[in-house]
This record gives C-alpha cells, structure tokens and sequence, in this order.
C-alpha cells in the first residue's frame, strides 16, 4: 500500500476531474485507489462521509477547523471519487474497518480522533470498538447503528431485481428525491449540491457500491449482534443529530445515552440527516470544544 500524488488517473473521467479538488490524492490499498485529502495541522482528525456523498460533505468543517487539526477526509470505497470493492461479500462491517485500519496505517496514525456520518458513523464507532487503543474522540453525526425501519430508498434499492437495474440506471430525479430527504431545510439545496450527489452516484462502481451497501443496511437493520459492540467503545463521543432526520431516527439518542459510558448529546432542531453539511459553523464549533476538551477517562471494556 502507498500513498501518493497524482491528481489523476490511467482512466480519464470527466466526472473525476470535475470533483477533484486542490488538494485530492490518491492512496492505493490492496489494489483500491482511495480518494483522500489531507489539509491543516494540529491533532488529526478522520472524517467519514456518509452513504451516497463523498468526503466534499465536510467542506464546512475544513473551512472552519483547518486551522487547528490535522484534517483526513476519505472517500470510502465506492462512493465519490474512490475504487469499489467488486466482491459483494466485503460490504461486511469486518471488512470494512479491516480497509480503514489499512488506511490509517498508511497514514501512519497511532491515536486519532474520527467523525463520521449516517455510514461513515457506523464505521468510526465500529472501529472504535474494536481498536480502542487507537481513538482518541469520537464524533457521530447521525449515525448508523441500532435496528430501525429504513428510508423508502434503501427499501425498494434493496429488493432483488431492483438493484440489478439501478446499477445501471439511476434517475436523476431519484436522486434528488433523496437529497430532500435528508436535508432539515430543502430550501437550502441548489444545482450545486445536488449535481455533485447526481454526478458521482453516475460512476458505474458507486452504483454498485449503492446496492450493495443498501443490502448490507437492511441486513443490519434487524441484527441485534451488530448494536451489540457499541458498548465496547471507550472513546469520549459526541453524538451530533439532525432532529429532523427522516433516515436514521432521533429517538435512537436515548440508546446511545444508554450504551455509551461517556457521550455528549448535541441536537440540531432544524437539521436533516446531514447537519455538519447543512450546519458546518454551527457543528464544526461544537466539534472544536469537545475536541479541545482535557480527555475524559475512558470507561473500561465491559
């Protein structure tokens, strides 16, 4: 595995090029060109974007923290700009954090905090129980975790024969359809946004990497086992939430109050599913205080 720095690629792609930004690397990992940003300095901090969006999710918090972390943004494979795992059967939460612990190798990180979101929650948190002694803080932002009915999307991507044909179609208004839904306030949405949620779902391999992670969810999504590890996390959380998320519920809160030993609720009345997107002021200055906060003691392993 190597990190470095072309911006580009052997496979000329204008959507590629497109979302590429300054600061866009690559780092290749058994075979996978990862997709990652490194920018600022200051203790790192890893942010995981969540399923269907990319690392430009966190533009808000790179504007607003840079100056004071160390920040690594990661396409997680399939999604954005980054390679997918073609086998179905590495869509597993083992597999999964078995890829970031390689990433995080690479980077040479020993202790760090993360932040992720809806999926790339689900992967900062699960990493963090199992690799305690690596994570300093955690942040979730509305994240993927307990067993709950899921968004009408996801549903119907999920069903066999459905996801065969959304692999190689994906309507533009679908998209768009669930852009809406996890934004608190759609007035807020322009072109912009949903062109670049629109462009990158039209690599072929995020749209195979949408199916199969969809399938993962609803499988997840009644599996007690995998909530199950939440209360091996000894990481300090905060647990950030949009209380207008139609996705991932906010009563989930109270579970978390109930298996984490050390979490801080911040609730963001007006926001989606995506509040460090919607909110990233706002957020990424609660971040900053609980970052910069003396350490709690970690509760000890159950």
């Amino acid at each position: 595995m190597s990190l470095f720095s072309s911006q580009s690629t052997n496979r000329p792609c204008a959507i590629r090029h497109k979302y590429e930004l300054a600061s866009s690397r690559y780092l290749d990992v058994d075979g996978l060109r990862i997709h990652y940003t490194s920018e600022g300095s200051g203790p790192p901090l890893v942010l995981l974007h969540g399923v269907m969006a990319s690392l430009h999710t966190w533009d808000g918090w790179v504007e607003q923290l840079a100056s004071s972390f160390r920040l690594i943004r990661i396409d997680l494979p399939g999604f954005g700009l980054s390679d997918h795992l073609t086998d179905p059967a590495h869509y597993s939460p083992a597999h999964s954090i078995a890829i970031f612990d390689k990433v995080r190798e690479a980077f040479g990180l020993e202790r760090f905090s993360i932040a992720g979101n809806s999926l790339g929650g689900f992967v900062a948190w699960y990493y963090a129980a199992h690799h305690p002694e690596r994570v300093d803080k955690l942040i979730l932002v509305d994240p993927i975790a307990y067993p709950q009915p899921l968004p009408p999307i996801m549903q119907f991507v999920a069903l066999p024969g459905i996801g065969e044909i959304a692999r190689v179609f994906s309507p533009r208004a679908l998209v768009e359809q669930s852009v809406r839904q996890v934004y608190g306030d759609p007035r807020a949405i322009n072109k912009e946004i949903v062109d670049r949620y629109y462009d990158l779902m039209m690599r072929a391999e995020n749209r195979f990497a949408m199916v199969e992670t969809f399938r993962r969810i609803k499988q997840m999504s009644t599996d007690l086992s995998i909530s199950a590890h939440i209360r091996r996390v000894r990481a300090p959380t905060l647990l950030m939430w949009g209380g207008k998320d139609r996705w991932v519920p906010p009563a989930l809160i109270e579970n978390w109050k109930r298996d984490l030993a050390d979490v801080l609720v911040k609730l963001y009345p007006d926001a989606g599913h995506i509040p460090m997107e919607e909110l990233p002021v706002e957020t990424a200055r609660d971040a900053r205080a609980f970052l910069t906060t003396q350490p709690a003691v970690s509760a000890p392993l159950p």
